[in-house]
């Protein structure tokens, strides 16, 4: 893909040298527009270069539409250009739009609508408060699937205020779409937390599937690198409400690296039950997250309502969970890495050398309090090298509350096997690592150092009803059967 800079002064003194550039005002938009919004038929230049100040009301105009290559450059150097309640639709391949700034308080439907392929977005400053209509503030959907687009150094600020969610909201959505890139964009969201009602049965997992910072739905070969997105919430449903930072479903090969994914909740009050989660993933395959830093806090929470999720994985294959950090607080229930299914799916996982400090609040014995570094439900999972420090804010202690570093608490169905090795965990719960259901198979605990509450080293570990066990740590082997090797390991590092 041709990844295109910002226009510096020079080079666009240099564009308007070749003669095929023109410079547009608010007093000659209409020399280049006509009053739908198309570009005039003797419109027949490269670039245009956009100065001052463009208000739709002004003008006549809410949208305009590219239907040709062209680049459309903000003179922001000269005199900012900025787009005041005016949306875009792109219907042309070839379509540049760099520096260029948009502002809207007024529902507009998508700010920008890119359908089609071949289509770079850069050094925007895009602002969108929408109210209570479905919009988002980038849509990159067709009828056909779309291909090569860029969304680069952008600023993005989007409001919504949505009711509920039969609506959708984002600031990037990308649907039906591939080789895609969105990177070193700065993206702040303040959305609602929704009751989730308007579930796809297709890609059934328990989140808002289209109220979040980025959507990717059945998209291929999408890369999200050095982002920082951070959601804030501003509103919510009376109850069993969620809000996310990302949803990923239906999709392969996405790869959500360096990035900052930051969730602050400072309005469900505390005592409320909310579940807030970094990336709602599900229905995929080759999903890689790697070195991204998950900061999630909210005052909510209650122990065994809601759940706080850094990473919610649903039924997906070949996922890589690699050298992240995670820090989530809450009142309730929390897990930085959840993996799970919905529909009996087998899912693998690698999860190597990450950073992981996770706080919640348990005061019962349901596994559904749960507190824990890693939920492993219906998975082969591979767990490494990885830093885990999981804290209960109950200061009351009971050997019973579900706080782990690594376990299969929640006894949801379906077989696990994992290799828990070479980490360094410690809790302030009754085990370090635990299971307890019958569908475990194969258990490898190896070469870790553990400490809980009142326990250490393999006395840390509960391991029951699995087929096969190995346990190890402090070069104290506790348990083996015949079957030392997992062939289901070797499968994943390959």
């Amino acid at each position: 893909m041709n990844r295109k800079k910002r226009f510096s002064k020079g080079q666009i003194s240099a564009i308007r040298a070749t003669g095929i550039t023109k410079v547009v005002t608010w007093q000659t938009f209409h020399d280049f527009f006509g009053a739908d919004g198309r570009l005039l038929d003797s419109v027949d230049d490269a670039v245009l270069i956009f100065q001052g100040g463009f208000d739709g009301d002004e003008l006549g105009i809410h949208r305009i539409i590219l239907d040709r290559p062209i680049t459309i450059v903000g003179d922001y150097k000269i005199l900012e250009a900025v787009f005041r309640e005016i949306a875009i639709d792109i219907v042309s391949g070839g379509v540049t739009i760099d520096g260029l700034g948009l502002k809207a308080s007024s529902y507009l439907g998508d700010l920008i609508r890119v359908q089609t392929s071949g289509v770079t977005l850069c050094n925007m400053r895009i602002e969108y408060r929408c109210g209570e209509e479905s919009s988002d503030a980038i849509s990159i959907h067709g009828e056909e699937t779309i291909s090569d687009v860029i969304v680069r150094n952008n600023r993005i600020v989007f409001v919504s205020h949505v009711p509920d969610d039969t609506h959708h909201a984002t600031a990037i959505n990308m649907d039906n779409a591939k080789d895609l890139v969105v990177e070193h964009n700065t993206i702040r969201v303040s959305i609602p937390a929704l009751f989730a009602k308007n579930i796809r049965r297709d890609y059934f997992m328990m989140g808002l599937n289209a109220i979040n910072a980025l959507r990717i739905c059945e998209a291929e070969s999408v890369t999200v690198t050095g982002n920082s997105v951070r959601v804030m919430v501003n509103g919510s449903g009376k109850k069993y409400i969620s809000c996310h930072v990302i949803f990923i479903a239906g999709s392969n090969a996405i790869r959500i690296e360096d990035n900052a994914i930051t969730l602050k909740d400072t309005h469900t009050p505390q005592g409320s039950i909310i579940a807030i989660c970094g990336v709602l993933c599900g229905y995929s395959r080759g999903v890689q997250f790697i070195r991204n830093r998950f900061d999630l806090a909210t005052r909510g929470g209650v122990s065994t309502g809601g759940a706080m999720q850094g990473i919610n994985h649903t039924d997906c294959n070949e996922t890589e969970i690699r050298e992240n950090t995670f820090y989530c607080n809450s009142r309730g229930p929390v897990s930085a890495i959840f993996l799970t299914s919905m529909k009996g799916g087998r899912s693998d996982v690698s999860i190597v050398k990450n950073t992981i400090q996770v706080s919640g609040y348990a005061k019962d014995e349901s596994p559904f309090a749960l507190v824990s570094g890693v939920e492993i439900q219906n998975t082969v999972a591979s767990v490494l090298n990885n830093s885990i420090l999981v804290s209960n804010k109950n200061k009351e202690y009971h050997s019973g509350f579900p706080v782990v570093g690594v376990g299969y608490v929640q006894r949801l169905g379906g077989s696990v096997s994992f290799d828990v090795q070479d980490n360094t965990i410690r809790t302030n719960g009754e085990y370090t690592v635990f299971t307890e259901n019958s569908n475990v198979q194969n258990v490898n605990v190896t070469g870790n150092h553990l400490t809980a509450a009142k326990r250490t080293g393999d006395d840390s570990v509960s391991v029951r009803t699995a087929e096969s066990v190995l346990i190890e740590n402090a070069g104290r082997r506790r348990s083996e059967t015949n079957q030392r090797h997992m062939p289901w390991l070797k499968k994943i590092h390959r």
